[in-house]
C-alpha cells in the first residue's frame, strides 16, 4: 500500500516583481510617448510635457518613476497657463497686474478726463495656438467740451486747433474802456457722471462801468479822491468824531455802476433803548428810541423785588454806543418767617425764603400736621406773602385711660391725654396691683395716632397662706399670710436638699410662685465642678420613691 504524505514547503519562491499601470497625467499635461502602454516595469521613467497654451512651473521635475510599490512617483502640479500680452492702453488703467495668464480676465478704465471706447472686459484665451486676448483693447478718448462762448466787446485766446477737452483753460479779455464782469478764466471739467465735458463757469461780460465819487456827510474818504472809479475799484471812509457808521465803511464799484454795498451814513453817536436786567424797569415812563453818548439811566425793581445790596442801579451810554452792563440788579423780597409751634421746615434758612420760593413743614415727634404741608412765596395784593395759611402741629391724643375695679388712676387736670402723658394707677386698701402701675401715651407706627404702651393693671385681693416645709424652715420672720408679690425664703435642715426653688413669691392667684419646695434626703447627679466649690443637686421623680444621695465636695 502506498501512503502519500503532503508536507508543507520549507521555503517560499522569490516574489515576481509587479508593473505600474498607465499613469494619470497632471492637469494640462500629456506624456511625450505617443501610445501609453498598459504596464510599465519597476524603474521605468516617463516625461510629461505641457499642452498648448501652458508652460512648466519653474522648479518642478516633469519626470515620474515606477517605484517598487508598483506606483508612480507623484507630481502635484506641473503646468500653468502662459501669460497674455501686458494689458496697457494710453490714459487707461486696469483692475489687475501685468501677470494675467490663460483663462484670466482684465477690466479697463480711463483716467479722469477720458472716456472708454470699446469693451471694458477682456479674457486671456488660446488663439491659433498662441495665448492672446479675445478682442482688441478699448481706447481712452479725451472728453471734449463745446467751443467757448463768444462775448460782446471782448474775446478769448482760442486753442490752435480750436478743440477743447477736459483740462483746457480759456482766458477772456475785454476791449479798451470795458470792464470784465465775472471770472476771466474758465476751465473744461467733467460732468457728474464722468461721461461728458462742461465749462466750470459761465463766460464773463464786458461792460462800460463808471461809479461816481460818493460823498458821506459827517465823514471823509480815506483814499486819494478821483472823479470816478472803474469796476471793482474799492474805497474806504471814516466818520467824524462823535459819529458812527451805519453800513460798511468799505465799498466797491459794482457791475451796474453802483457802489456795493450801499454808501454808508455817519450819524450822531446814540445808544438804542437798553435791555434791562431781569425784574427791573426804567424810572422814565416812555423809553426813547435813541440816547446820546453820556446819558445815564436809573433802573428800579418791579413790585415784589428789591435791589441786591452793593449793585449800582444806573447804566451809562458809552462811546461805543453801547450801555454799561448790569448782570443782576433785583432779587425777590422775603416772605414772612415760616414758623409754627412744634414744627420744622425743610429750608436752609427760614428767614431767607424769597418770592417764588417754597417751604415744606413737618412736626416734632408726638405732633401731627393739620393742613397743607408745602407753601409758596407769592405776590399777593402788591405784597410778598405765602399762598395759604400755615398748617398746624396738633398734639397727638390718646383715648381716655381705662378705669379699673377696686382701683383708680391720677387723672389729668383737664382729663386730656396726649403723646407723652403718664398715668399712674393705685389700688384700694387690701387690694394688690397686678401688672404695671404706670402707662405712657406713645405714637402708633405710622406716627399719626396715639396709643397706651401697656394695658391697664388689675386690682385683686391676694392672700397667700404661710407654707410649711417638712425638714426645712422659713428664713424670714413668719407671718400668718402674705400679700401679692411678697417674697419668702427657706433653707433645708442638715442632710436634706431642696427640690424646687428656695425663694418664692405670692402670686396674683394667691398661690406661691414657683411652687413650695420640698426638703428631701440629699439626692444629686454627678456635677461638673470647679475648685473650692460645693455642689449639691437632687433629682426627683414624682414624690421621690427612690432616693440616691451623693454629696460631692471639691476643694
Amino acid at each position: 500500500m502506498w501512503v502519500w504524505l503532503f508536507l508543507p514547503p520549507l521555503f517560499w519562491l522569490p516574489e515576481v516583481q509587479g508593473n505600474c499601470t498607465s499613469p494619470v497625467p497632471p492637469l494640462h499635461s500629456t506624456l511625450k510617448e505617443d501610445i501609453p502602454k498598459e504596464g510599465y516595469p519597476v524603474g521605468t521613467v516617463l516625461t510629461y510635457h505641457c499642452i498648448s497654451g501652458y508652460e512648466y512651473i519653474p522648479g518642478i521635475n516633469p519626470s515620474i518613476t515606477c517605484l517598487n510599490t508598483s506606483k508612480w512617483s507623484e507630481i502635484s502640479s506641473l503646468c500653468r497657463g502662459r501669460k497674455c500680452p501686458p494689458p496697457i492702453i494710453q490714459y487707461g488703467k486696469t483692475d489687475a497686474d501685468d501677470d494675467i495668464r490663460l483663462g484670466g480676465n482684465v477690466t479697463f478704465s480711463c483716467v479722469d478726463g477720458y472716456w472708454l471706447i470699446g469693451e471694458a472686459t477682456l479674457k486671456c484665451i488660446l488663439k491659433d495656438g498662441k495665448v492672446d486676448w479675445n478682442r482688441e483693447f478699448p481706447v481712452c478718448e479725451h472728453i471734449p467740451c463745446r467751443r467757448p462762448e463768444n462775448i460782446l466787446d471782448g474775446e478769448f485766446d482760442p486753442d490752435p486747433n480750436d478743440q477743447y477737452y477736459v483740462g483746457s483753460v480759456v482766458i477772456y479779455r475785454c476791449n479798451t474802456d470795458f470792464s470784465l464782469i465775472g471770472n476771466s478764466t474758465i476751465t473744461c471739467i467733467t460732468t457728474e457722471d464722468g461721461q461728458n465735458g462742461k465749462w466750470n463757469l459761465p463766460a464773463p461780460e464786458c461792460k462800460k462801468v463808471k461809479c461816481h465819487r460818493p460823498k458821506v456827510e459827517n465823514g471823509k474818504l480815506v483814499n486819494f479822491p478821483k472823479p470816478s472809479y472803474a469796476y471793482n475799484e474799492a474805497i474806504s471812509f471814516e466818520c467824524n468824531s462823535g459819529y458812527s457808521a451805519v453800513g460798511s465803511l468799505h465799498i466797491k464799484c459794482g457791475a451796474n455802476s453802483s457802489w456795493v454795498p450801499a454808501i454808508p451814513e455817519c450819524v450822531k453817536d446814540n445808544c438804542t433803548s437798553p435791555v434791562l436786567p431781569p425784574h427791573s424797569t426804567l424810572k422814565e415812563d416812555i423809553p426813547k428810541e435813541g440816547y446820546p453818548v453820556g446819558t445815564v439811566l436809573t433802573c428800579h425793581c418791579i413790585s415784589g423785588y428789591e435791589y441786591i445790596p452793593g449793585i449800582n442801579a444806573s447804566i451809562t451810554c458809552l462811546n461805543t454806543s453801547k450801555w454799561s452792563e448790569i448782570s443782576s440788579l433785583c432779587q425777590g423780597r422775603k416772605c414772612p418767617t415760616p414758623d409754627i409751634p412744634n414744627g420744622n421746615t425743610d429750608a436752609d434758612d427760614d428767614d431767607d425764603i424769597r418770592l417764588g420760593g417754597n417751604v415744606t413743614f413737618s412736626c416734632v415727634r408726638g405732633y401731627r400736621l393739620v393742613g397743607e404741608a408745602t407753601l409758596k412765596c407769592i405776590l399777593k395784593d402788591g405784597k410778598v406773602d405765602w399762598n395759604r395759611e400755615f398748617p398746624v402741629c396738633e398734639h397727638i391724643p390718646c383715648k381716655h385711660p381705662e378705669n379699673i375695679l377696686n382701683g383708680q388712676f391720677d387723672p389729668d387736670p383737664r382729663d386730656e391725654y396726649y403723646v407723652g402723658s403718664v398715668v399712674i394707677y393705685h389700688c384700694k386698701s387690701d387690694f394688690s396691683l397686678i401688672g404695671n402701675s404706670t402707662i405712657t401715651c406713645i405714637t402708633t407706627e405710622d406716627g399719626r395716632n396715639g396709643k397706651w404702651n401697656l394695658p391697664a393693671p388689675e386690682c385683686k385681693k391676694v392672700k397667700c397662706v404661710r407654707p410649711e416645709v417638712e425638714n426645712g424652715k422659713l428664713v424670714n420672720l413668719p407671718k400668718p399670710s402674705y400679700t401679692y408679690n411678697e417674697a419668702i425664703s427657706f433653707e433645708c435642715n442638715s442632710g436634706y436638699s431642696a427640690v424646687g426653688s428656695l425663694h418664692i413669691k405670692c402670686g396674683a392667684n394667691s398661690l406661691w410662685i414657683p411652687a413650695i419646695p420640698e426638703c428631701v434626703k440629699g439626692v444629686t447627679e454627678k456635677p461638673n465642678t470647679t475648685s473650692k466649690a460645693e455642689y449639691n443637686k437632687t433629682t426627683a421623680l414624682g414624690k421621690l420613691i427612690f432616693l440616691l444621695a451623693v454629696l460631692y465636695n471639691c476643694w
